[in-house]
């Protein structure tokens, strides 16, 4: 609560977080603006990210921006911008699915003959781009690590993987969180940030009816030096974000890395 000469003061509670990857410490910086208490509890050793490249379209851009000023610059520290006369486009969509393709590789395509497998069909353009500074993708582990720097390293408890909550015993209305570790730790509210395999809305929801369940598609993540994927692209493709429409699948991909990397994504059907 903001006092009357406008300063703030610390809340009267104290919050857990569960999970410290790119959500759970963006919930921190925004409790760290507000005075509220807070701790985060990560399972891991330390901070950190899996997976690749990461694309942020407007609306999470402009979401950091109101978040924190902070959190703008650190992504904008990580970035990659494509290049200037396609910094509105959010992705090119191409051709990606050969089955139709005559013996030369061409094929006819929305009336037009000669298509070939990587030609652009059209652009999915953002509009005011401008007002938000642009958009771009960045290292999912780099933009961590930014993240990181955002907050104290007070706050965080590492090796804590939640196996339990209950209600505290002292007439709180806590809550009481338990560990793998046998340790404990009492808090008003608990926030879970724990991912596809959350356990916090195993243990609030229940493990039948509200867990995530396997869409029967699959993604295949891999990062590519961006001198290889120009040589096997070109630098117009490779540098700029693309997305090649197959047979019930499709790629994607877009440069992290200050454009020192491609990252590409294949999203198919899980096949046995």
């Amino acid at each position: 609560v903001n006092t009357m000469n406008g300063s703030s003061s610390t809340k009267p509670f104290n919050l857990a977080i569960v999970g410290g990857g790119i959500t759970g410490l963006t919930l921190a910086i925004v409790l760290l603006q507000h005075n509220v208490p807070f701790t985060v509890y990560e399972a891991a050793s330390k901070f950190g990210e899996i997976g690749a490249g990461v694309g942020f379209g407007p609306n999470a851009v402009k979401a950091m921006s109101l978040i924190s000023p902070s959190m703008t610059k650190a992504y904008h520290r990580c970035r990659t911008l494509q290049w200037e006369s396609k910094q509105s486009v959010w992705f090119g969509a191409r051709v990606g699915d050969m089955r139709k393709a005559g013996d030369d590789g061409t094929f006819e395509h929305a009336g037009r003959p000669g298509t070939k497998i990587g030609d652009e069909m059209f652009e999915v353009h953002y509009p005011n781009l401008e007002e938000i500074g642009g958009v771009g993708g960045v290292h999912r582990a780099h933009f961590l690590d930014q993240l990181v720097q955002l907050i104290p390293p007070s706050v965080a408890r590492f090796g804590k993987r939640l196996v339990d909550i209950t209600e505290a015993t002292d007439g709180s209305e806590d809550s009481v969180l338990h560990f793998t570790d046998g340790t404990t730790a009492q808090h008003t509210v608990v926030l879970g940030c724990d991912g596809i395999k959350s356990k916090t809305r195993e243990l609030l929801l229940g493990s039948n009816k509200w867990n995530a369940v396997f869409s029967g598609k699959c993604a295949y993540r891999g990062l590519v030096p961006m001198a290889k994927a120009i040589e096997l692209l070109g630098e117009e493709k490779a540098m700029n974000s693309q997305i090649y429409f197959g047979y019930h699948g499709h790629i994607l991909t877009f440069p992290i890395e200050k454009g020192k990397t491609m990252n590409g994504t294949l999203m198919k059907p899980y096949l046995t």
